[in-house]
């Protein structure tokens, strides 16, 4: 992840081993709801494309229908197979019309599935960013006892050699 490799770039002179994340478990849970979403809307997707493909190969037969029945317009027709062809022609309308339906409906449930991926992706990086400034505050902790450190250790020594001097 960019993200964390971020924050271990700030921290890098810090040791990190005693870092725990309390909310990992959360954090884990939302990326996988967001990966669950994103592949719910890659499927969405798919299928939209695809019910517009089939409205549209509807409308190219309907077309195609309609010329042939145009280009017959002179020509003696038998009354049965007039009847046929308009029958025919209404089926398609009303399949077409029908997979339009169903292509406004793929199309709202892509609009939603979108709305709830970039809810959950924005659940995600709020975590992160709680992580990175929780992770922050580690570093800055850890620094501050490692001075800490460094101070009595100087101090320390400092006091050392005057000790050495009084005892001879």
């Amino acid at each position: 992840m960019k993200g964390e490799a971020a924050m271990q770039a700030q921290a890098s002179d810090v040791d990190l081993r005693g870092f725990r994340y309390a909310l990992e478990p959360v954090e884990r849970r939302q990326r996988w709801q967001l990966d669950a979403l994103q592949r719910r809307l890659a499927l969405q997707q798919t299928q939209l494309a695809q019910a517009r493909q089939g409205a549209q190969d509807l409308e190219d037969e309907r077309q195609a229908v309609a010329a042939r029945a145009g280009s017959v317009q002179g020509q003696r027709i038998d009354p049965q197979s007039r009847g046929r062809a308009l029958a025919y022609m209404r089926r398609l309308a009303q399949q077409h019309h029908d997979a339009l339906e169903r292509v406004d409906e793929l199309d709202a449930a892509c609009a939603q599935a979108r709305s709830d991926c970039i809810q959950a992706q924005l659940r995600l990086q709020g975590l992160q960013a709680h992580r990175a400034s929780a992770l922050a505050e580690f570093a800055t902790e850890q620094r501050q006892r490692e001075a800490g450190e460094r101070d009595r250790e100087w101090l320390a020594r400092r006091r050392a050699p005057a000790a050495v001097k009084e005892n001879p």
